[in-house]
Order: C-alpha cells, then structure tokens, then sequence
C-alpha cells in the first residue's frame, strides 16, 4: 500500500471529528467501526490497510480520552460555580459595552487551588496580553452553538462572567506574548505612513494583524471569494518559498539541502511575525515535515506532510478537526494537490521535443493558477456549505486575477516590518510601505470591480446544498470508475442540482423566518419572507449593524417595513425602511399594522410599553418593548421573544431567548426554551399546526385572548 503514514492519519483525523459529532456517550461507536474493518482487511489479506485503521482507531481513542481528561475536565470541574481565580490574559479585544475588553485567559488558579485551562470572558476591565489578573468570577460551559466545537478547537471549555474584585498582579513573560508584542510593534511599522484602509490590509496579509480592516474592505474580500487572503496562511508561505533564489536541479544534493533549509527558516520567520497563529503554524509545520524529509533524502510528499501535521495538531487537542479553519485549510489543499496533479499530467502528454515559448509558458501558468483556484474553491465548497458560511461564484475568477499580487505585496510588507527596528533604515521601511500601499490599492480596487459582479454573494443555510454537492461529487467519482461517456455524465449532473435547487425554491415558497440578532439583552427581531423583510428595531448602532449583516447573509437588499421599538429613541434610527412605524409615537391604546407574507404583525401600546403580536392562521408569536401596561385579559402565546421576563398576563407555551441563566425561565411555565447565543430563529408556514397552538379569539384590539 503507497502512503501508509498519510493513509493512517487521514483515517484518525477522519475518526476524530466522528467522535466529536457524535454524542459523547457513542464516541466508541467510530473506533469499534474502524477495528472492524481493520479486522475486515486483515481477513482479506490486506495487512498494510488493515494496520492502518488499527492504530488510528487505537490513536483516535488516545487522542480523545486525553483531551476530555487532561483539558476538558479541568475547566468543567469549576463550571456553575461563582469562584476567586488568578489567571494570565493571552488575547484581548474590544468587547460590546464600552470600556470593556474581551478577553482569553489562561487560568492558573481557583480558589486558591492550582490549576490549568483556558476560558473566555466577554466583559472584562481594560487589560493587556500578558497581564496577570485576579477577580471574581461566575464559571459556566461553553454555551451551546455553532461556536462550541470552534471554542474546543482552540483549547476553550469554559466561559467566565466578570463579578467584580478586578486587579492586575504583574505580567508574565513568555515565547508567546513576546511573539505577539514583536506582531504588534511589525504592524505599527507598517500602518505608519499608510492609510487606515491599505496599512490595515498589509498589515493583516503580512504579520496577520487583521485588527484595524475596516468592515467594509473585509465585506468585500468575502463577496469576491478572497477572505483567505487576510490571513497569513499556507498560500503566503508557498509563494514565498517560490521566490527562493536557488539552483533546483534534482541531481544537485547541495542545492535541495539549501532549499529545505530556506523553506524551514521562512516557516519559522513567518511563525513568528504572525504571533504563532494557527493557520501559519499548520502550514509551516506541513513544509518543514516536507523539509526534514528532503533532509533525510526522502522525497518530498505534501499529503503525508499534511497529514502528519493535522494528526500532530490533533495529539494536543482532540477538537482540532472541528476548527472551520482546520477544515478548510485541509480541504483546499486536497483540492490543490489534485489540480496540481491534472496539471503535471497534462504536461507529461507534450511532446518532449516541443519549444518553450512565452506565449505558451504564460498559457501554461495561467492554466496552473486556474486549476488551482477552482480546485480549492470546489473542495471546500462542501464545507463552507455544511458550515452554513457564505459563499462566491465569482471565487477562482477572484483567486485567478489577483493570486500575482500576494508575492510583491509580501515582500513590501516583511520589507517594511523588518526596517521598522533600525533608525538607519526608516527610508527603506518608508518606501517599502509606500510600495505595498501601491500593490493593496490595486488589490482593493480588483476586488471592489469582482465584488459587484452577480452571484458574489450567495449564503446557504441549511445543509442540503452540501447535501446535492457531496451526491453530484458521488455520481461524477462512479461515473470515472465505471467509464461513463463524458458528456452525458456532465449533462446528468447539471439535470441533478437543477432539479434539487428548484425542488428546494419551490420548497422554500412562502416560508416565514423570524429570528432575533444582536445584543441578547435587547435584541432586534427580523421577519423574512419570500425576499421581504420587516424589522422590529431595539437597541444601538450594534444592533443596526447585526441586522444589516443578516440582512446580507439572506441576501435582502432593503426593508419593507421598519418599527421603531425604542419607547424613548435617543435619536434617529441607524436603519432605514420603506415605511417606518414609530412605537413611541403610537397613541395610547391605538395599534399599528404590518404584514410579511402570512404573518399580520400587530404593534399595540399600551401605557409606557407596547405588545407586538405576529399571527397567522394556526399560530401567534409575541414580543413586548418597554414596560406595557397590564390589564384584565390573559394572552396565551405559541411563542415568546424574549428580552427580559414577559409581563404577568403573558403565557408562552415556549420561550426563544438570546441567554440563559434568567431565573424567571423556570417560572413561567414555558414547555420548551429555544436558546442560540448566536441567534435565534424559527420557520413558520400558513396551516402549520405543529409550529404552535391556535389561538382562541381575538380582543377588541386584535390581539389574541383565550
């Protein structure tokens, strides 16, 4: 058997993102499997498959009792406890009150006993990485989510609210905060005779300082398929190890050592600029695994390389295959490996004796780089979809036109970092960085043009788009292995995902979505539906910019009605609608009407707070704002938007709420609480009687009475 390294560890990374799915009660269930067919092989003399799936079983299973024993259980130990601990900031960041930071904190002691985790805090006391702090906090576990297994991923199993007592011991000194003081110093070096826009961009392409991209320009690289490009990753470093200035002749030992010994240093060089992130660390442990190999006088393999690095990655934390970024960093470079090996095939079939010329040599890399993008895109795809992330059709056209820049713009930039350190060279770091701002500006400006091309932007859901990818990616892998003619191959596929994205349009007709995002504690609340979108608007300039991130994501371009349910609005509203209902405005006892496919929404005052109800046939849904007034009638709801506790007369049969940890959630006799730090959301459609329960009659008003 070829690879048998690359074989093994692809078959544990494999078994440990099975058991990380899985409930944590069946994690066995993917070892036992892949004993059997170990097992299975051995029986059918297939000895070198059959060791294979045997020791990754077996690693698979030492992998994932180490983390839950040696990383997990530390931090969950703690959980639900209110506990004094001293802990050492490793990252901080802005955080949603003003202030305040956001913080990951290594956890050193509890309660006065030594210890040793990670945890995040959300609002914190301004602090600095590698402060040492001490204070008050409530330990809780990761809330559950699409987030979870990404916290995991990056060794976080708790999360802490601050209560108070806050204090700075000292600091701490380390490899990893010096790295990271050395990327911020790098990075003020290169932001200093540039613009906000274009130093925040050769910033974050060169040392990973993605802090000071504006949304905008970061908006845009995602539209145009591009957002890998701000982040240090495998693509940086594989260019820059292109422009290595040595011999490459295979007979010539002297120059492949010179070569590997290049390509480790400018891994370990860009490990560090970057404050050890770990989309270079991947990456730069895959070339310098590659480079001991050529060291050795073994060949060079990328994809055992590859997967020796992620089984490595994966020994220290189990949850590493559950990052989006581990996931998509293995699965572009899969489809890369592939274009590559079309590409070299291809090659093979020219005529030995054929002339080199520069009309053809720039077919040729043009064709390389096509294949190279669209390989990587379509592996992926799968992901991003699954994911539910958004994605671009306008990606490897994107990849394809900008993909000449990186090398220069990286050069310009590390140029400039490097020179930052020296007075004797601040020309060179002034005129490196005007260089690189020249090369960003033409970056932005092509990706401004590809951003606004039709299909830029598509956001997928749910995952029965992966769904379609994966089966097509199924019927074309049965159609090679059985020889099927090409183009009927081609013209069936094209026949199956028509079919499947106009069953699921048809599908999708008429179904209303109501979600709520933003801030958990007043959060706004959007209905969509058929390409239309009512938003009930609470809260500030973050709430505004959450709802016009969702807005994008659903690819709604405008509101169709806006209220207001600031019962004392500060100012203007940050949004705009094509009608505006004010709550404040709104007469005591009078109502304001809205509707959004089959919903009718219905805004009621009352006294200094307002009832909104959002009804159809079979089903009412309730949110308040303000403090309403109470009165003699009792409003049974199939669904309350939570903010805060409903009002006394309120009795939701369920409950949706952006946080947990409410006491009155227990007390007010809701048979289910729907809970997504992220966001909330739930589907309705016309007659759907399993969505909630009816409603009985109907007030004087028009809000619902049982």
């Amino acid at each position: 058997m070829k690879r048998p390294a690359c074989v093994c560890c692809g078959m544990l990374l494999a078994a440990l993102l099975a058991m990380n799915l899985v409930p944590r009660a069946a994690f066995w269930v993917p070892t036992a499997l892949l004993l059997f067919c170990g097992v299975v092989c051995f029986l059918r003399r297939a000895r070198a498959m059959g060791a294979c799936l045997c020791v990754a079983a077996v690693l698979a299973l030492g992998c994932f009792c180490r983390t839950a024993l040696m990383l997990r259980a530390p931090a969950e130990s703690w959980c639900g406890k209110s506990v004094i601990l001293s802990a050492s900031v490793l990252e901080n960041g802005t955080s949603y009150a003003e202030g305040m930071a956001s913080a990951t904190l290594r956890v050193t002691n509890v309660n006065g006993y030594s210890t040793s985790f990670l945890c995040r805090c959300g609002c914190l006391p301004e602090c600095e990485a590698g402060q040492k702090i001490q204070g008050k906090f409530a330990l809780d576990s990761v809330a559950a989510g699409p987030y979870r297994l990404s916290a995991y991923a990056d060794g976080i199993f708790a999360q802490a609210t601050y209560l108070g007592g806050f204090a700075v011991a000292g600091r701490q000194e380390g490899l990893r905060v010096w790295l990271q003081r050395l990327q911020r110093t790098m990075s003020a070096g290169i932001r200093r005779w540039l613009s906000p826009e274009t130093g925040g961009i050769l910033a974050a392409m060169t040392v990973g300082d993605r802090a000071y991209i504006p949304d905008t320009l970061q908006t845009a690289y995602q539209d145009a398929g591009i957002p890998h490009m701000l982040v240090v990753s495998g693509l940086h470093l594989s260019l820059l190890c292109r422009l290595i200035p040595l011999r490459r002749r295979k007979e010539s030992w002297r120059a492949r050592v010179a070569n590997a010994l290049a390509a480790v240093f400018l891994s370990l060089f860009l490990i560090g600029v970057t404050g050890a992130q770990p989309s270079i660390v991947r990456a730069g442990l895959a070339v310098i695994l590659c480079s001991i190999g050529v060291l050795l006088g073994r060949p060079a393999d990328a994809l055992t390389s590859l997967a020796l690095t992620g089984a490595l990655m994966s020994a220290a934390n189990g949850y590493a295959v559950c990052d989006i970024a581990f996931e998509l960093s293995f699965a572009a470079t899969a489809g890369v490996l592939l274009a590559g090996g079309i590409v070299d095939k291809w090659r093979s079939r020219r005529p030995e004796n054929e002339t080199q010329t520069l009309p053809k040599k720039a077919a040729w890399r043009l064709l390389e780089n096509t294949m190279t993008a669209a390989g990587g895109a379509l592996f992926t795809l799968p992901v991003l979809m699954l994911r539910g992330m958004n994605i671009s059709a306008v990606s490897v056209l994107t990849n394809v036109a900008t993909l000449w820049l990186i090398s220069p713009i990286l050069v310009c930039g590390l140029a400039a970092a490097v020179a930052c350190f020296f007075p004797f060279l601040l020309p060179l770091n002034r005129a490196a960085a005007f260089c690189g701002g020249v090369l960003v500006r033409l970056l932005n400006a092509l990706v401004s043009c590809f951003c606004r091309i039709p299909g830029a932007h598509l956001h997928t859901e749910t995952a029965f788009p992966a769904l379609v990818v994966l089966l097509v990616a199924g019927f074309l892998l049965a159609a090679w292995f059985f020889r099927l003619p090409a183009r009927k191959t081609l013209l069936a596929a094209v026949l199956l995902v028509a079919v499947a994205f106009s069953a699921d349009a048809g599908l999708s007709r008429g179904l209303v979505k109501i979600a709520m995002v933003g801030n958990a504690r007043v959060p706004a609340v959007v209905i969509t539906c058929d390409g239309e979108a009512e938003v009930l608007f609470r809260g500030g300039s973050y709430n505004a910019r959450k709802v016009e991130e969702y807005l994008r994501e659903e690819n709604i371009s405008a509101i169709k009605t806006l209220v207001d349910l600031r019962m004392e609005p500060s100012g203007a509203c940050p949004l705009e609608g094509e009608q505006t209902i004010c709550a404040a405005n709104i007469a005591d006892g009078d109502d304001a009407r809205f509707t959004c496919g089959a919903v009718q929404g219905l805004c009621v005052r009352m006294g200094g707070g307002c009832y909104i109800w959002l009804m159809n046939k079979s089903y009412c849904i309730a949110t308040v704002s303000g403090t309403p007034a109470e009165d003699e009638n009792v409003y049974r709801v199939a669904l309350f938007l939570a903010t805060g506790s409903p009002p006394a007369r309120v009795h939701p049969q369920n409950v949706m709420i952006l946080r947990r940890g409410d006491s009155w959630l227990d007390s007010c006799g809701a048979q289910r609480v729907y809970y997504e730090q992220s966001g909330a959301a739930v589907w309705l459609r016309t007659g759907d009687a399993n969505a909630a329960r009816k409603s009985r009659g109907m007030g004087a008003n028009g809000w619902p009475i049982w």
